[in-house]
């Protein structure tokens, strides 16, 4: 648990006496290993579990490090792509419903700030973090935002746009800080958040042979009187959102996927922008560059793809003369 919650791993020079190992600690004598490592499997938007290497000597090098951390990557995103196919070659998805009135980030913002709170996206963030773009309703933006920025399991948050009455913040949320972020933990995908002066309410999508009451219990351990508040199968035919976002993870990687959404639903190709490259990059902890490339590579995918399907310009159709 310590290594997911990291995000980046432990290494220990002394597994047979370090606690972060402890569960670990009889296979590790019985196999003669002296270090080890315990990293994150990870996939995009959730942890699967970890990745435990031992050695016989007493440490690990630095490249040893990277390169067992870059496998546990490696490893997530396989065991993510393996999950994603299962999902769209099944007939149905179980959608189930999860409510809380107190512990979770969103329903104390929503209780102490008096406000009410909708989810607009969500995309993952640096260090399993996922960042998420919500509409406040009821309250100043500011107070809202200085709220969340001072609550322990908020990583960053930011005013997107203040339209006065409504504003939408960006708000980086840590594994474990948010119901929604542990229904992601167990599986499960985002499909609507919304927390009111009642609590919040999160709608997850979970794979059809899901065991929902084993689910249950294991969100209650982290917040003590979440409820299922509903649980249905929805035909695969019936998930526009599912196919759409099936269809641009099919042209686009998990991060130009990532990094375009986060754009959409940061306002970048607004005009005037709402949000900068720079602001999207300190969003989900990445550089500039980085969340450069990936957008526009993003682009130029989609571009081809419609601009392919278009079947070029008529030319019976020119530009209409705008200059009278």
């Amino acid at each position: 648990q310590a290594a997911l919650d990291d995000g980046t791993g432990l290494f220990t020079p002394a597994a047979s006496a370090a606690p972060a190992v402890a569960a670990l600690r009889e296979h590790a004598a019985a196999a003669g290993v002296q270090a080890m490592g315990v990293v994150p499997v990870a996939g995009p938007e959730a942890a699967h579990g970890v990745l435990a290497v031992g050695a016989s000597t007493a440490r690990f090098s630095q490249r040893e490090r990277t390169l067992i951390t870059d496998l546990g990557r490696r490893v997530g995103r396989a065991v993510a792509l393996a999950e994603q196919r299962h999902r769209l070659l099944t007939d149905t998805v179980l959608e189930v419903t999860f409510e809380v009135r107190a512990g979770s980030v969103f329903a104390r913002a929503a209780v102490e700030q008096g406000c009410d709170l909708s989810l607009e996206g969500v995309v993952p963030g640096d260090r399993q973090t996922l960042v998420f773009f919500v509409r406040i309703a009821g309250a100043p933006a500011d107070g809202v935002r200085d709220w969340l920025h001072d609550h322990d399991g908020v990583v960053s948050v930011r005013v997107v746009r203040d339209q006065g009455g409504e504003a939408v913040l960006a708000v980086g949320v840590a594994p474990g800080a948010d119901l929604a972020m542990a229904v992601v933990s167990h599986g499960g995908t985002i499909r609507d958040l919304s927390a009111g002066p009642g609590g919040e309410r999160v709608v997850a999508g979970v794979a059809p042979e899901t065991d929902v009451r084993a689910l249950l219990d294991a969100l209650a351990t982290a917040f003590p009187g979440v409820s299922l508040a509903a649980k249905r199968e929805r035909a695969r035919g019936d998930e526009t959102g599912q196919r759409d976002g099936a269809s641009l993870h099919d042209a686009l990687t998990d991060k130009q996927a990532a990094v375009l959404r986060a754009a959409f639903h940061a306002g970048y190709f607004e005009w005037p922008r709402e949000s900068t490259a720079e602001d999207l990059a300190a969003d989900m902890g990445v550089t500039a560059p980085t969340l450069h490339n990936h957008l526009r590579r993003a682009q130029q995918k989609l571009l081809a793809t419609v601009i392919d399907s278009d079947g070029g310009c008529d030319p019976d159709t020119p530009w209409p003369d705008t200059r009278q």
